[in-house]
């Protein structure tokens, strides 16, 4: 039995499977996100972090994720802007110190620092933070053992404040997974060293990869390559990122 006609057009006008779409559905509308400043992380991300969800850092240590962090709460205090970070002591993924933070470019006296004993106090102080909407970024410890309702009110409260929250660990469990927006995971690529093989040879630098694995406003599956370079001390490194042929942006990082 053949369709009737009216069928047949409503078929049609709700199959969008050979719907073109234009450069600007993978695009956020200008003011929805936060940029890091790093251009090919920004492109990666259609614009950087958006505004009003959260987000996940992944990655080992030296992966670069702890840089990324940095340069987004950077980006947040620019301009007159606040941010936060939420310190847990005993976070297995480590944290972000001061000294490094204000190398990367953060205003140290926009940024409020909230440091709790246990791991479920991590949840509890992001609560506060953003109910206050006087931060527009957060960064966290990605605990593994808030529960999915946690992680829902933490995703309500996000978008009432219009605020980047950043979640960042070695690993993000199923529950992150699912209310996360966009999922960033990092790895190191290359190490570079200077001298001879042994003890006394220096680290030139290293080549970081920041894999977008989800984006719900955005196309996923970009990458940015991000070269890093050591300047001075072993502890302060110069970003110099790259994408192809274009230029490159330039950020600090410890």
């Amino acid at each position: 039995m053949a369709p009737s006609p009216a069928f047949a057009a409503l078929r049609d006008a709700l199959d969008i499977r050979f719907r073109p779409a234009s450069p600007g559905a993978f695009v956020q509308a200008d003011g929805s996100a936060v940029r890091t400043g790093l251009d090919p992380v920004d492109r990666a991300l259609a614009g950087g972090f958006p505004k009003g969800v959260i987000s996940t850092l992944e990655g080992p240590a030296s992966s670069g994720r702890s840089a990324l962090a940095a340069s987004l709460l950077a980006a947040a205090t620019a301009g007159g802007g606040a941010a936060a970070l939420v310190e847990w002591r005993d976070d297995p993924s480590g944290g972000l110190f001061a000294p490094t933070l204000a190398a990367a470019g953060v205003a140290l006296e926009r940024l409020l620092i909230v440091r709790v004993e246990r791991e479920l106090d991590v949840m509890r102080a992001a609560d506060i933070v953003l109910r206050s909407s006087a931060f527009g970024a957060l960064a966290i410890p990605a605990v593994p053992r808030a529960r999915a309702t946690m992680w829902t009110r933490l995703a309500s409260l996000a978008h009432r404040a219009n605020a980047v929250v950043l979640a960042v660990g070695t690993e993000i469990s199923s529950e992150l997974r699912y209310f996360a927006s966009v999922r960033v995971e990092c790895s190191l690529r290359e190490t570079r060293w200077l001298g001879a093989p042994g003890p006394f040879r220096s680290l030139a630098g290293y080549e970081l990869c920041a894999q977008i694995r989800k984006h719900k406003r955005a196309a996923p599956n970009g990458e940015a390559r991000l070269a890093a370079c050591c300047e001075g001390s072993f502890s302060h490194l110069s970003y110099a990122c790259k994408s192809g042929s274009n230029g490159r942006a330039r950020s600090r990082a410890g």
